[in-house]
């Protein structure tokens, strides 16, 4: 059988919104900036030339520079169904982490770590690389 392109897409995806919960403060999951990262790291594997490395950081809020970012934070970030489906996904996570220890010390360690929902990562994986496309046809990320 031949893997479904979506899945093995959503299985890359899950996989990176997981390493970012475990390499991401809790007190910085504001703004879902794990998954942001993670989307960022993701078109980057699977479209190289959109946009630059990532380069981030979350102060009062996240922040993205460098090739592509303000597409990247202007539109894809501010699509509905964009943030429905990260919403799922980190308001999943968060419930999970705040069960957990690492509420008190801040961060998740590696056996804490939430099930990511694959059909939300699949779903979530193809609208990022439709509109990765739609941005590069019209020349949208810059």
């Amino acid at each position: 059988m031949i893997p479904n392109s979506d899945d093995a897409d959503g299985t890359l995806l899950q996989g990176l919104i997981r390493a970012e919960l475990l390499a991401v403060w809790l007190e910085h999951w504001g703004y879902f900036f794990p998954a942001h990262v993670a989307v960022w790291r993701f078109i980057r594997e699977k479209r190289p030339s959109a946009l630059g490395e990532v380069k981030c950081g979350y102060d009062t809020e996240p922040w993205f520079s460098g090739r592509g970012a303000h597409w990247f934070m202007e539109t894809l970030v501010n699509r509905d169904d964009f943030v429905d489906l990260v919403e799922r996904i980190m308001y999943a996570a968060a419930d999970h982490a705040l069960a957990t220890p690492a509420k008190e010390r801040g961060f998740l360690k590696e056996k804490e770590a939430p099930g990511i929902d694959l059909a939300a990562a699949s779903r979530l994986a193809r609208i990022v690389l439709e509109a990765v496309d739609e941005g590069l046809r019209t020349n949208a990320i810059t």
